[in-house]
């Protein structure tokens, strides 16, 4: 079996800006927006309160990346995603893949699509898009 790690050079950005953070997942948009000195540290004291409406906006999560040698000659290629917190839209390469509704958790590729995900593609951008104003 071929593993292929995505975990870092991911950037974060607000639905409405183009301005873009560099991001390693696992993290959280609080995490990367303390980061890069755009919100106080959120976790800190009462912090917490001065920084609770930006989770209100949506927020993309992107990667790019090209399969490593021989990654897609096998008979499957899963896209396993061992947590997606809450809200979530999944894209690969502009196809949606699934949406999360909850927390999705280590070994739950049910709550990502109905069955495993194939990728037939040599490169991909992988896209997580966290619409807040979707829920209900």
């Amino acid at each position: 079996m071929i593993k292929q790690n995505l975990n870092t050079d991911w950037t974060l950005r607000r639905a409405d800006s183009q301005e873009s953070f560099p991001a390693s997942v696992p993290t959280s948009v609080y995490t990367v927006l303390a980061a890069n000195k755009k919100i106080p540290e959120p976790y800190w004291k009462g912090n917490e309160d001065l920084v609770r409406d930006e989770i209100d906006h949506d927020f993309i999560y992107t990667r790019e990346f090209n399969a490593d040698p021989g990654l897609l000659d096998q008979d499957q290629v899963l896209l396993r995603f061992d947590g997606i917190d809450t809200i979530a839209d999944i894209y690969l390469n502009g196809t949606l893949l699934g949406q999360t509704f909850n927390m999705q958790t280590p070994g739950t590729d049910s709550a990502i699509s109905e069955k495993p995900t194939i990728c037939t593609a040599g490169t991909g951008a992988l896209i997580c898009r966290m619409p807040v104003s979707s829920v209900m």
